[in-house]
């Protein structure tokens, strides 16, 4: 079964990969940032139908049901995505943040206002520290000649945040609230020195999906008394996680797998289309998987 992971080792572990990858090619590193995002990231929401039917009584073994809403909503984002690219990729960046938030809020006790902090900077340092090496990732959803910020200006942005989310791990450690303080400043300093993929990597695998996958199997572990999960992992985890990280096959037909920035491109659609439904369905987690 999913049991409670070492979070600093697992952190740890992984800015350690990452930059050994980026000292013999930087290449390396993207690649291993994303392949691992695809299919260890991905099937961070594969508990979301349990968590879904626990949310809303109607749904209640109704898995068909729940099956075709989650999908259409996720459809409809990814088509948003063809039709209208800068607004969806803006949109997704707004929902992931959102949902970044609550999940730092969720997973640690740290001083008001560090949930916050935590949650924009995975989205925003990797780009504004990069600028132009993250401008090359989204030229399918934003031109070159359409940027809203010069390199220069994106930079000074990003030192800003970074002296700022830096305060506020002190102002942490000082008032004993260190609990993922390690994770978080490796973290940070991935942010600096990696790559805007490696970098935000570190912290989506790291913290984000680990913590959620805590969340929802230790509860199904103690409120199940299915052997599929008490001793193993469930296997209709197992079944939506193959599932969504194949989803990302038929968008091969528009996009060259082989260069990566166009493998990025096409896994921010899938994922954009798996995260707005995951956020729906998760928003206010502890409280709906607290209910009888």
């Amino acid at each position: 079964m999913l049991s409670k992971f070492n979070g600093d080792m697992l952190v740890g572990t992984l800015a350690l990969v990452l930059f050994g990858a980026t000292l013999l090619d930087p290449t390396y590193s993207d690649w291993t940032a994303l392949v691992l995002i695809i299919i260890a990231g991905i099937p961070h929401g594969s508990f979301d139908l349990r968590v879904a039917e626990k949310k809303w009584a109607f749904l209640k073994s109704k898995p068909l049901i729940t099956i075709l809403l989650y999908v259409s909503i996720g459809l409809s984002m990814s088509l948003f995505c063809f039709l209208a690219p800068t607004a969806a990729l803006l949109s997704f960046l707004l929902i992931s943040g959102v949902h970044f938030v609550e999940g730092e809020r969720v997973s640690g006790r740290c001083l008001k206002g560090t949930a916050e902090l935590v949650g924009i900077s995975a989205i925003l340092l990797p780009i504004l520290l990069h600028f132009d090496e993250a401008t090359r990732y989204m030229a399918f959803f934003i031109p070159s000649n359409d940027q809203f910020l010069s390199p220069e200006s994106s930079y000074t942005l990003g030192v800003l945040l970074s002296l700022s989310l830096a305060i506020v791990l002190v102002l942490n450690y000082l008032k004993d609230r260190k609990e993922g303080l390690l994770q978080l400043a490796i973290c940070l300093i991935g942010w600096q020195l990696l790559s805007p993929l490696a970098g935000f990597s570190l912290w989506f695998l790291g913290r984000h999906s680990r913590h959620h996958l805590e969340e929802c199997a230790q509860f199904f572990k103690t409120k199940t008394s299915s052997a599929s999960i008490k001793h193993g992992l469930p296997l209709d985890f197992v079944a939506i996680s193959f599932t969504a990280i194949l989803l990302i096959v038929p968008l091969s037909l528009k996009f060259d797998f082989t260069n990566i920035h166009e493998l990025f491109s096409a896994s921010i659609i899938l994922i954009a289309g798996l995260t707005l439904p995951h956020v729906l369905v998760t928003l206010n987690i502890r409280e709906t998987l607290k209910r009888s």
